[in-house]
């Protein structure tokens, strides 16, 4: 009796252990294997298990279905696939291996997500991410979350890196979902980590409009001070 309360309880604990996230940055894909057949512009196509593991994917709210993604499929409205250095549509930006691109959306209801849910490991405070022609919309557990980082006017055509804060999660087993915007033709992500350091606020119009405040109020001080001496000495004794 006391070994079967036992192996019970082992049972559940192991049922409720959390899982952690994987393949967070794309490395984990093995595209060698798990190939099920050829699209009409030359790309592989293969199993989502072997390719893009731990990863659910999304267009809208409708869940693929198919089990399978595309390697290096070329552009258009509602493409997404995974790319390498041989993606010979354009010069994608890419660490490492593999990263994950999406077309931009006939709307709203068809935006690519990547989900997955995970355990944000014990003492995380940020969340940070590479993309490249539009930041990718974070949520955890629902929740969208503030970007850090991303800069519209860069257009140097590079990988910028992104920022949340998630230290609230820290330690918690959450929903994480990844979400393209529809700012670009296409937007790309990849090198997906979590980080114990936390978010440091950006420099604010607020703090840059202050100093520049002091360096116009000095400015303006030494012309006052220097146009009294001028006036004194045109009004002294001649």
């Amino acid at each position: 009796m006391i070994g079967s309360t036992v192996l019970v309880l082992g049972l559940l604990q192991a049922a409720s252990a959390a899982v952690p996230f994987q393949n967070l940055d794309f490395e984990s894909g093995d595209t060698s294997t798990g190939v099920v057949g050829e699209g009409g512009t030359g790309e592989k196509i293969g199993l989502m298990g072997n390719w893009l593991p731990g990863w659910r994917l999304f267009a809208g709210s409708i869940e693929g279905t198919s089990g399978t993604i595309p390697l290096n499929r070329g552009p258009g409205t509602e493409v997404f696939t995974l790319y390498d250095v041989n993606y010979h549509a354009w010069d994608v930006p890419l660490e490492g291996r593999l990263a994950f691109l999406a077309g931009r959306p006939s709307g709203e209801d068809a935006r690519i997500s990547l989900l997955q849910v995970g355990e944000i490991p014990a003492g995380t405070n940020s969340l940070h991410y590479k993309a490249v022609m539009g930041p990718w919309e974070v949520r955890v557990n629902g929740i969208s979350l503030d970007l850090i980082g991303w800069s519209e006017a860069d257009t140097s055509f590079t990988l910028q890196d992104v920022s949340v804060d998630v230290s609230t999660w820290a330690g918690e087993e959450v929903e994480l979902k990844f979400t393209q915007t529809t700012s670009a033709n296409y937007c790309a992500i990849d090198t997906i980590e979590f980080s114990v350091d936390p978010i440091i606020p950006e420099p604010r119009g607020s703090w840059i409009t202050g100093i520049g405040l002091l360096l116009w109020v000095a400015s303006w001080s030494r012309g006052r001070r220097a146009s009294a001496g001028i006036a004194g000495t045109a009004e002294g004794p001649q």
